[in-house]
């Protein structure tokens, strides 16, 4: 040792040895027992690293400059208009990765031809090694010359590290572009100085790194973009290898560590994604398509004054857990230890369960109802459980493919100890957990192939690329071939394994990726995809060629499958069992714990397990009888287990409608929203991305919906304003939903902002509009579907009728149509829950769920000072807002009594424009994550007389005021008025 130990050091006590060499060098002369003064032998280094993921996290990255075409440089600072977070008074735009940007004279058209030449602008060689250069150019995948010959101008200049968008990420939209090549540039220099000191020890040998795709590529190749996600792409290629080895072609696996919660799905190979985010950066790159949640066994758990929580905070390795003795709050892993479900014993490290019962204790005495210490400690467990759940859900339901096809394969530190549960949740009968289940990243890292992906853009009809498209995926196999073998590798040991055709219906944003053989139905495979996905086909729509890959890669190695031949009938039913003390062919029988120093596997009632030849554990669900989802929950934890699941329907209704959607201000602007509603049309729980759309669907139901016989199969549509609407492009649909016994449930609605619906000028928002009708196509409440039989071309009749019909009416029926299978996954998830928890309890929580926005807000009003204040607001034309605000001991009166009559233009508001105000400016008030519904207006009384807020609209559209900018204007004027008292 280079310093002797400090003074007064104990025997036992634990230190830190600082080694000055990279980790990977380290654990290689400690596997190969070579001391640092000697070279390491002859070995290949397969290497995955988290070392630039966590700079671009923590932001120490390089000082980048962002040559970028002239006009844009503020590209990046204005971003999208995606808000993170609707509530936020003090918006901080995040701060682009780029230290300088340098406007550059140049200009190409669409078409890639230039429309000015390229200017070399003046620079000075860079003054550090930590400086990097990003070079984007607008069209430039459609013409590289001009970032190519600014990349060579700037190496001649004296920089090193240069990141050009069209070798990077040559695709149309300049943003995502932008991004990916800011992000590569803001970590080439950590890296390339990581990695050149890692390949500087093997001088006998030769580095692989795995990519964020599950596959590896040699260092003269890397990108510092590509291996992000590296870490856990080896855990699921680690994964893979388990499921094939026992036997399992698809495999969903569900990776649970410290802080968080990886899944994937396995069929047969690798689903991919090609743009993904790492923080608040988005990269354009290959990876494994892993969902994520904050769920893991650091997750704190609390009660925050309202409700119960799991995560997304995380107590870390320090203080960590609560039994660590560190002082940490309660975490999973204590959950689990005070359950039982952990054996102190062979923790690995000293526990303290009676600091882990402090923690627990403390929660209980903040909770307004006495819990059971047991049923608490239950209610996170299953909170966190149906967190996992749900994202297994999102890579396999949601993805058209049914989990309970797959076997589960749990790995991680704590992935074993939630499996069972989760299995149970998603219908999964096989679990298998590996013998190094605690180490799979580590094994998927060693077993990865060497890859190659080539790609092109094609944005093309696929009616046109008949002949093309062979040819163009014959081009691309070469390419990729042709890498892998510029690295010396044979020709026989390098196979075509994927050929991916990217297909979309032209207009939408999103693509679905079709596996291309020889002879295959691009269209037939297309439909039956699209079909399975979104539960409807759109007509008369073409379908667009996004892009074509070809994944080449060396052969997969063998698998020698493992037996699980049973050696005796006699079962293993011990509580708790040392893994190291089983033998192949041994029987298990749940409920029992199986822990080893990396994991810990708790097998759950009717689950048996054996252990196969090579360790791995495989668990089958023996019986179908009352499982854990079934048991009785307290009420406060029944309550957020509802509102988790109600949330998830209403987000799962907007994923789909996004998807499919054509309107650019839906796929792109997120200007939709999607709604759960409970039988009396009172908004249970919504998912907004448009503030304007908050209170809204409520009145909407409530007018058009309550009025009418409905039954099973029917759905309305209307974009009327005196019937709830906005303005008229924004389109709502709405359904009922009727459980077995055809009892009203509640209704699910959306809506959308289509991108054109007719009227005097094109987009249907015209400044001089005099009249509704001139705005657009007025759609009274009509029937969408008919107990269960499309009414689409009565919608079309009125759509295209005269005078200022629609100019793409083939558009807006394919977003009603997205619309529709938006609402009808909504009524199946409605129903599915009220079968799986009967549809008492279903109206229960939607009430109790009301009821806990109303005691917010009930609560903030005590807070407030009594008496009455009152505000105006004046519009760009000095049309006058009034309201008079009266805070009593338990309500909230707001009168607009003064504001000024119909307005002569279109800055007329609607009633459901003023109640979208008003809760925005409620839930403002009471600043907290309350659930956005009817609860928080309970304590709110509103007056609205007849005034420019809530305009007359007579049958005729003609006769009736127009209300456009009152949607967009008066609206914003509104949360003003509201927000000054």
């Amino acid at each position: 040792m280079a310093k002797p130990l400090p003074e007064g050091t104990a025997p036992g006590q634990a230190i830190e040895i600082v080694f000055d060499m990279e980790a990977p060098i380290l654990a290689a002369r400690l596997a190969t027992g070579t001391i640092a003064s000697k070279p390491l032998p002859s070995l290949t280094m397969h290497l995955a690293t988290t070392r630039g993921t966590n700079a671009l996290l923590e932001e120490n990255g390089a000082d980048v400059t962002l040559f970028i075409t002239n006009g844009f440089e503020d590209l990046l600072l204005i971003g999208d208009q995606k808000r993170p977070d609707l509530f936020a008074l003090n918006v901080q735009k995040p701060t682009p990765l780029t230290a300088n940007v340098v406007g550059v004279e140049e200009r190409l058209d669409a078409l890639g031809q230039a429309l000015q030449p390229l200017s070399l602008p003046a620079v000075a060689p860079p003054s550090c090694d930590n400086q990097s250069a990003a070079i984007v150019c607008l069209h430039s995948h459609r013409n590289p010359e001009h970032e190519q010959r600014l990349a060579s101008y700037l190496r001649e200049s004296g920089w090193q590290h240069i990141s050009v968008s069209s070798n990077l990420a040559p695709v149309i939209k300049i943003l995502p572009r932008a991004e990916t090549t800011v992000v590569d540039a803001y970590l080439s220099p950590i890296m390339t100085r990581y990695l050149d000191g890692v390949e500087r020890e093997l001088t006998n040998g030769r580095l692989r790194i795995m990519t964020s795709a599950g596959g590896l590529i040699s260092r003269d190749d890397y990108r510092a973009k590509d291996s992000l996600l590296s870490g856990p792409a080896g855990g699921v290629v680690g994964a893979a290898m388990a499921g094939r080895q026992a036997g399992f072609d698809r495999i969903i696996g569900f990776d649970m560590g410290g802080t968080s919660t990886d899944v994937c799905r396995f069929d047969g190979d690798f689903d991919y994604q090609f743009e993904h985010r790492v923080g608040r950066a988005r990269v354009l790159a290959p990876v494994l398509n892993i969902e994520t949640v904050a769920a893991g066994g650091g997750s704190i758990c609390g009660f925050n004054g309202e409700e119960l929580f799991v995560g997304p905070e995380s107590a870390g390795a320090h203080p960590g857990p609560a039994c660590y003795g560190a002082g940490g709050p309660l975490t999973v892993t204590d959950v689990n230890l005070l359950l039982g479900r952990l054996d102190p014993c062979q923790f690995g490290i000293p526990v303290n369960l009676e600091a882990a019962r402090e923690a627990l204790e403390a929660i209980r005495s903040a909770l307004p109802e006495p819990t059971a210490e047991e049923e608490l400690l239950a209610g996170f467990l299953e909170i966190a459980n149906e967190r996992m759940a749900d994202a297994v859900q999102k890579i396999s339901i949601r993805e058209g493919y049914d989990p309970a096809e797959y076997a589960l394969v749990a790995f991680g530190g704590a992935g074993g100890q939630h499996a069972c549960a989760i299995a149970e949740k998603l219908g999964i009968s096989t679990v298998l957990c590996p013998s190094d289940a605690g180490l799979l990243s580590a094994r998927g890292l060693r077993e990865a192939v060497m890859e190659r992906f080539a790609e092109r853009q094609l944005l093309l009809p696929l009616s046109e690329l008949t002949t093309g498209l062979p040819e163009t995926i014959a081009e691309l196999e070469q390419q990729a071939l042709g890498r892998l073998q510029a690295e010396g590798l044979e020709a026989e040991k390098i196979v075509i394994r994927r050929r991916l055709v990217s297909l979309r219906h032209t207009g939408q944003e999103s693509a679905e990726e079709i596996e291309y053989r020889d002879g295959t139905d691009l269209t037939e495979a297309f439909r039956v995809r699209y079909e399975s996905l979104f539960g409807y086909w759109p007509e008369n729509k073409s379908i667009e060629v996004i892009s074509a890959r070809v994944i080449a890669s060396t052969k997969l190695p063998p698998i020698r499958t493992e037996t699980f031949d049973v050696q005796t009938e006699a079962t293993n039913n011990e509580p708790i069992i040392r893994r190291d003390s089983l033998t192949a062919g041994s029987r298990l029988d749940g409920p029992s714990i199986v822990q080893d120093r990396f994991s810990t596997i708790s097998i759950g009632k009717h689950w048996l397990g054996i252990i196969g030849s090579n360790g791995t554990i495989k668990l089958e669900r023996m019986a179908t009888g009352k499982s854990a989802t079934d048991r009785y929950h307290s009420p406060i934890v029944e309550l957020e287990l509802f509102t988790n699941r109600f949330n998830s329907i209403v987000e799962e209704m907007g994923q789909l409608l996004q998807r499919t959607a054509v309107s650019t201000n839906v796929k792109e602007r997120l200007d939709y929203s999607c709604a759960l509603l409970d039988a009396d049309g009172k908004l249970v729980t919504n998912a907004p991305h448009i503030p304007v759309h908050l209170g809204a669907l409520g009145l909407c139901v409530r007018s058009v919906a309550l009025g009418q016989a409905l039954g099973p199969g029917d759905m309305i549509v209307t974009n009327h304003p005196g019937h709830g609407g906005s303005h008229l492009p924004d389109i709502t649909v709405i359904s009922p939903v009727f459980d077995d016994s055809q009892t009203l449930l509640g209704f699910v609605a959306n809506r959308a902002h289509h991108a054109e619906l007719g009227g005097i000028s094109p987009g249907s928002m015209p400044p001089l509009a005099k009249s509704l009708a001139e705005e657009g196509v007025v759609i009274p409440p009509t029937f969408l579907y008919r107990n269960g039989a499309a009414q689409f071309e009565s919608i079309e009749q009125q759509l295209t009728a005269r005078p200022w019909p629609t100019r793409s009416v083939e558009d807006n029926l394919a977003d009603l149509k997205a619309q529709a299978a938006a609402n009808l996954l909504g009524v199946q998830a409605l129903q599915r829950m009220a079968i799986e928890h009967d549809s008492g309890k279903v109206f229960d929580q939607m009430r109790n769920l009301r009821r806990r926005a109303a005691d917010a807000i009930a609560k903030r009003i005590q807070t407030l000072p009594v008496g009455e204040r009152s505000a105006e607001e004046k519009l760009d034309d000095g049309a006058r807002l009034k309201a008079a605000i009266t805070i009593g001991e338990s309500k909230i009166k707001i009168d607009f009594t003064g504001t000024d009559a119909l307005h002569p233009g279109n800055f007329n508001a609607t009633p459901a424009i003023v109640q979208s105000a008003v809760i925005y400016v409620v839930r403002l008030l009471v600043n907290e994550p309350v659930p956005l519904n009817a609860g928080l207006l309970e304590h709110v009384e509103i007056t609205l007389p007849r005034c420019l807020l809530n305009p007359e609209f007579p049958d005729d559209p003609a006769e009736a005021p127009p209300v456009v900018g009152g949607n967009v204007e008066t609206s914003q004027r509104l949360v003003n008025l509201l927000l000054k008292p």
